[in-house]
This record gives structure tokens, C-alpha cells and sequence, in this order.
């Protein structure tokens, strides 16, 4: 119905996209932009869909305080909601760039920014040396561990296991 009507909607199975956020564009409560304001562009790295709602949001709030009172209350609680609420990707990239076009994920050489993990940090920094002395694992499964070791080709190995064999036919 909204779609009709000429609004640029999201998907409908956003999380936006509920009866009442439908009812509350229709009444005025919400604020969603017509299909003819709405400039669309798509860009090469997708940032996390909740980062980007985050950037909509804030971008949404600061372009409605340039407007007036009840066009202003609108955005905001339409920004709050994409908040709790994220849209479909596309479109809330659509209307970033609507609402600002030199918005940093518009420029040429954006990359998404890669989240640092705590366990990143944290890695311990071992060698072959201290596994020695630890005991052996009672799985029927062999386990290796190669930390630092060179590998060794196959028929190294083969000339390895015979030479191990001779020792033993020796004693």
C-alpha cells in the first residue's frame, strides 16, 4: 500500500517493516522518503548491516534538524526504530546517499573497516619447545603439531621409518 503511494519502502521481510511502522508512515508518525526524492547507488563494500543502520540513523536525526517540527519528530522516531530495527542493506544505502551523497562509504576508496577481536591480541607467542615434556593424548586419532618445525617430504620420512626399522632388527 505504502508502495503505491509512491514511498520508497524496504523489503518486506525487513525487521522495519511492521504493521504498526506502516500505519505510523500513513498517519505521519514515521518518515519514509517518496520514490522520486530517493537517488539510488550501490557501493563495492558493504559495511555491517548494523553499522549501517547506525550511520543511517545518525545521518537521518542530523538532516531532521533542518526541517520542520513535525516532519523533525518523524525522522527521529524513524531513526530510533532503524536503530532497534535495521532495514534491508540496499535500501538504507539508497537513502544515505538521498540524504548525503559525500558520506565517507560513497567515497572511492572505502573499505570496510575490520573489527579488531580481543582474542587477536592475545595469541601466545610458543614454539616447538613447549609442548616437550607434555603428555601424550590418549585419542585413537594421531595429533602433530608442526609449530615451527620444517616439513618433511616423503620419501624422508620413508628413509626415516627404515632406518628405524634396521635399528630395531639390530638389538
Amino acid at each position: 500500500m505504502l508502495m503505491r503511494n509512491g514511498y520508497n519502502c524496504p523489503k518486506l521481510k525487513s525487521a522495519i517493516m511492521s504493521f504498526a511502522f506502516m500505519d505510523g508512515v500513513r498517519e505521519g508518525d514515521y518518515w519514509l522518503p517518496l520514490m522520486d526524492e530517493c537517488k539510488l547507488r550501490k557501493i563495492p563494500s558493504m559495511p555491517p548491516m548494523g553499522d549501517l543502520a547506525d550511520m543511517l540513523a545518525d545521518e537521518i536525526a542530523e538532516h531532521a534538524d533542518q526541517l520542520d517540527d513535525q516532519l523533525k519528530a518523524a525522522m527521529q522516531k524513524t531513526a530510533e526504530r532503524l536503530r532497534k530495527f535495521p532495514a534491508d542493506s540496499e535500501w538504507m544505502v539508497g537513502i544515505m546517499y538521498t540524504i548525503k551523497p559525500d558520506h565517507p562509504i560513497f567515497a572511492k576508496g572505502y573499505t570496510v573497516p575490520k573489527k579488531v577481536t580481543a582474542n587477536a591480541e592475545k595469541k601466545p607467542d610458543l614454539d616447538a619447545s613447549f609442548f616437550i615434556g607434555a603428555p601424550m593424548s590418549k585419542s585413537k586419532k594421531k595429533l602433530t603439531c608442526t609449530l615451527g618445525a620444517p616439513r618433511v617430504s616423503k620419501t624422508e620420512r620413508e628413509r626415516l621409518r627404515i632406518a628405524k626399522l634396521e635399528e630395531k632388527l639390530a638389538m
